[in-house]
């Protein structure tokens, strides 16, 4: 099933050049189709349903939550990461594969610490996503 995953993910972004335009622009979606908990719980996802949208400075995402949570808000942990940033930083580097790592910070909306997106020159990507309250979850699919 995870190798139908990738050659999927990688049909979608194209060649090298085309995802490192992507990834200079600053200006991708990253489309999630497996979510890994913290305790090592892997979920298929349904394509098209959960995405983190990066545009220039902000950044929107839904995407599901399966963890713990330090405090929960209400006595219930959140099943959902809905994450709205009209001002978010970006930091991009170059890895030694020729692919990227990239670390959006929303400035607006601390429900999130931080995207950690490590990306590869297929477009295939993982994510993982920092909160203040919540374990860290992860995330692997593709961006376009």
């Amino acid at each position: 099933m995870l190798l139908l995953t990738l050659a999927y993910a990688r049909g979608q972004s194209g060649d090298a050049s085309a995802v490192r335009n992507l990834v200079d622009s600053e200006r991708f979606t990253f489309e999630a189709q497996g979510v890994t908990s913290s305790m090592g719980d892997y979920r298929n996802l349904t394509t098209g349903d959960y995405k983190v949208q990066l545009n220039s400075d902000s950044v929107s995402c839904f995407l599901p939550y399966y963890g713990h949570a330090m405090m929960a808000i209400n006595n219930q942990v959140p099943d959902q990461l809905d994450v709205h940033s009209h001002k978010a930083s970006y930091k991009t580097r170059v890895t030694r594969k020729g692919g990227w790592s990239m670390s959006v910070k929303p400035r607006d909306d601390n429900s999130v610490q931080q995207f950690a997106f490590e990306i590869n020159p297929d477009g295939t990507a993982t994510l993982t996503v920092t909160c203040p309250l919540l374990d860290p979850i992860s995330f692997n699919g593709y961006i376009h």
